[in-house]
């Protein structure tokens, strides 16, 4: 892979998928890794990558990144891991999209959706360990020790393909080679799998340690969430199972990250203690203060030129300034909590103000803006970059009501496409999220306040069902806790959100106070009232 130094940012690239290279990311550095590992600043709770096998966190979190880093870490010479760099190459054109999400979904009864998911990632997952015992040349110690005729004799149940592949190949190769839900079970039914899993069990048991990843599956979850967190659950439990398996446990490692949804969903179901571990899980915890880490870290290591004042490379010597006036809340606030306020403290947004700020740093220094212009240019960027995170945050919401919202037969029907996201030009009519999203955007306004009071959230519940047009209790105010944009108040002070370990999907409503997340504001105009909000993810924390 070839990467293009000059068009990255200061502050590094907000995709980790094409991150410089290999040694910047080994570096730590403003445009490297920053390594956030203590409780009281993050929640990656586990970084031996001997042990974990799931890293879980919010879409821009840095899954890709950590997962990288955990590759990078890993000696050769101990281990066989699969090419991460190919990985990464390969995943656009070979991760499932969503409609052959849907059409295997659509295959089985709800109930028994996500143990037929955990089924296929599982034979996807031996499928793709064949292809490489067979043609990658270095695990020839496994491949003379094969069966004569072992691929003459399980052909019918493995891949044709003639070179290593990845997983998510197999996952496609598989769902469309089968065209009902009897296809399928009898397909994983073949007693063929049984022998092939004790022929390889007994072939690795002294083999060196193998590593499989399997990253970006959750690029797409917002276009159809009910169905990517099926999928993204059947795959947690698949390497769980392959983790307790004692033929494969100690030896064949699929390292993978999931969606902070999916693990919530997880911890709610009876497996919550069976799954609460931290020697296999890690999850990217973020929150101001961890953002605020990063944040520093960043600076410590960026180029003098990006500071308007020489001296310590801290916050205040890279804007001029300790506080930013919020005129309309009449109150001086530090620039550093004013900037991550109107994030959604996750890496993704903090690179992507800092390589704005840095250009205006630049303007400045060139003396095209006086300080009363900078500061004015400050606030305007952070407040166009908080509309451009709500708009993303609002569409990932809508999407994820229409796929609540979504019959069971719509495949069936051929009206699935109306309720999956993604849809761009002349089919946006079709796509019922757009429609969804001015809806909620209609909702939120007609509360019109970023703080309001259970009365308040009670009166636009009743005003959803009216623009929604439904009788039955509508559950968008759940969406929107689960997505980030809604909260209780706490105390004076905070005010609490959804994160990667809540178990409640349902918004409390037994609360006298309510907020939305600052990000939402600019873009509906909504009014402030009161304090800024400062979130925190647990009323015991």
């Amino acid at each position: 892979m070839v990467y293009d130094d000059e068009k990255l940012g200061p502050f590094g690239d907000t995709d980790a998928a094409r991150a410089r290279s290999v040694e910047t990311i080994e570096r730590v550095g403003s445009e490297g890794f920053v390594s956030i590992t203590t409780a009281g600043k993050s929640g990656i709770l586990n970084t031996d990558e001997r042990r974990f096998r799931v890293l879980v966190g919010k879409k821009g979190s840095g899954k890709t990144l950590y997962l990288r880093r955990s590759y990078i870490r890993l000696k050769e010479d101990s281990v066989y891991k699969e090419n991460f760099n190919n990985i990464l190459e390969s995943v656009v054109q070979t991760r499932p999209q969503t409609e052959l999400i849907l059409r295997f979904s659509q295959m089985f009864n709800g109930e028994f959706l996500t143990e037929k998911w955990r089924e296929l990632w599982r034979r996807a997952i031996i499928r793709t360990f064949v292809t490489h015992i067979l043609y990658s040349g270095k695990l020839d110690h496994i491949k003379k020790e094969l069966p004569k005729k072992f691929s003459a004799r399980f052909g019918k149940i493995l891949s044709k393909a003639k070179c290593p592949i990845n997983i998510f190949s197999q996952v496609i190769e598989i769902i469309n080679s089968v065209n009902t839900g009897r296809d399928f079970n009898r397909f994983c039914d073949d007693i063929l799998w049984a022998e092939v899993d004790y022929i390889l069990g007994e072939l690795i048991r002294d083999a060196k340690p193998i590593y499989f990843y399997i990253d970006a599956i959750d690029e797409e979850y917002q276009h159809a969430p009910m169905y990517w967190m099926r999928a993204q659950k059947g795959l947690f439990y698949c390497v769980m199972q392959f983790l307790r398996d004692e033929r494969f446990g100690g030896k064949l490692h699929v390292i993978i990250s999931i969606r902070d949804h999916v693990y919530s969903s997880i911890l709610q179901s009876e497996h919550e203690t069976r799954y609460f571990d931290r020697n296999h899980i890690s999850i990217l915890k973020w929150n101001a203060i961890s953002s605020q880490f990063l944040l520093e870290q960043k600076l410590k290591y960026l180029d003098s030129k990006y500071f308007l004042m020489d001296g310590v490379k801290d916050a205040y010597h890279w804007v001029g300034a300790e506080y930013i006036e919020n005129n309309v809340r009449s109150v001086k606030e530090p620039f550093v909590r004013y900037l991550i306020r109107h994030t959604r403290a996750i890496p993704r947004d903090i690179i992507m103000i800092g390589n704005d700020i840095c250009d205006i740093v630049l303007k400045a220094k060139e003396g095209n803006l006086d300080q009363k212009d900078f500061e004015i240019k400050i606030k305007m960027l952070i407040s166009n970059n908080a509309k451009r995170f709500a708009d993303e945050q609002l569409l990932i919401t809508s999407n994820h009501l229409t796929s609540n919202m979504m019959p069971s037969m719509a495949v069936e029907l051929g009206i699935d496409q109306m309720y999956v996201g993604g849809y761009t030009g002349e089919q946006e009519y079709l796509n019922l999220s757009i429609l969804y999203k001015s809806k909620i955007i209609q909702i939120i306004k007609k509360i019109g306040r970023d703080r309001f009071s259970n009365d308040d959230l009670l009166f636009a519940k009743v005003y959803a069902k009216e623009i929604f047009e439904i009788d039955s209790d509508l559950n968008v105010f759940d969406v929107l806790w689960q997505n980030g944009l809604i909260g209780y108040s706490y105390d004076n002070e905070y005010s609490v959100f959804f994160d990667e370990e809540s178990t409640d999907f349902v918004l409390p409503m037994n609360k006298s106070g309510y907020v939305f997340h600052s990000i939402l504001i600019d873009r509906l105009d909504l009014i402030p009232v009161g304090a800024p909000v400062n979130i925190k993810y647990s009323e015991y924390l």
